[in-house]
């Protein structure tokens, strides 16, 4: 039931352009390698799409991997490609969004789809155990990503924790047990941001994000992220009549304060508008 499949991570990697003589293009054989599992898959799995490549970090954007890679395999694709492999390591989240249109740019000026970025790795830092303050950074990259549908397709995170102890992306190991990170706190604020969009109105105040969708028929949610410095007192207006039957209002929040990320769950007034303060940093979900 996969939605996506992933040929080769990083191929540009010693351990794919290694495996080729020196007469040999590895790039060249990407592309064949690509178009036959790209084809099989369009007749076994039909709801199954091949991912454009993902090259290291170094190589993605780099003109060197640009042109020896990147735009060989947009235009050497039997068929357009819809969905790419793309990393999301450390840097501006505005920076990634640029990247980003430049890889929809080459793809239309091929004569090709604008193709979308899956994101299948997610880090501030490629070692996590140095990356101590996941929760502002991941924060920042979800919310420009919800805030560019046209760009960024999916995203998708690995759970990686150490048997001898240490910090992973969601699960942090402790002794013989396991203590959720601040980054879990985050999916959990979010965990109804999902399935069909709906139009938001901002508040117009710059660095606040609003994203609006019903993961259900019957239930709104609007998500929220205040990336300024001061707090922010926002009413989340649903757009549903004042005499609409409302079952119930929920509240999911999480911010840091100091060294730790605090989370809260609470209800609220059954209301078709609602007031709440985010503080700076913080999520919430409504």
């Amino acid at each position: 039931q996969a939605t996506h499949a992933q040929l080769a991570n990083e191929p540009n990697y010693g351990w794919w352009t290694g495996s080729f003589a020196r007469d040999q293009d590895p790039v060249a054989g990407y592309i064949s390698l690509f178009n036959a599992v790209d084809a099989h898959l369009r007749k076994t799995h039909p709801d199954t799409r091949l991912l454009g490549p993902c090259l290291a970090s170094s190589a993605f954007f780099s003109w060197g991997g640009w042109e020896t890679w990147t735009v060989p395999v947009l235009k050497g694709a039997t068929r357009d490609i819809e969905d790419f492999n793309y990393h999301n390591y450390s840097s501006a989240a505005q920076t990634h969004l640029a990247w980003v249109e430049m890889l929809q740019a080459q793809g239309e000026a091929l004569g090709r789809k604008r193709p979308r970025a899956v994101v299948t790795e997610l880090n501030d830092e490629a070692n996590v155990g140095k990356a101590g303050r996941k929760y502002e950074w991941w924060s920042e990259q979800f919310f420009m990503a919800l805030d560019h549908p046209d760009k960024f397709h999916l995203w998708c995170y690995f759970l990686l924790a150490s048997r001898g102890g240490g910090v992973g992306n969601v699960v942090a190991m402790r002794g013989d047990g396991c203590e959720p990170t601040d980054t879990y706190w985050l999916f959990w604020a979010l965990r109804q941001t999902r399935g069909a969009m709906r139009y938001v109105e901002p508040a117009g105040i710059q660095d606040l994000y609003a994203f609006a969708c019903t993961p259900e028929g019957d239930r709104l949610v609007v998500s929220l992220f205040n990336d300024t410095a001061l707090p922010a007192d926002v009413k989340v207006c649903s757009g549903l009549p004042k005499n609409a039957k409302i079952q119930s209002v929920s509240r999911y929040s999480v911010h840091r304060q100091a060294d730790l990320v605090w989370h809260a769950e609470d209800s609220l007034a059954l209301a078709p508008e609602v007031e709440t303060t985010l503080l700076p940093g913080a999520v919430q979900s409504v």
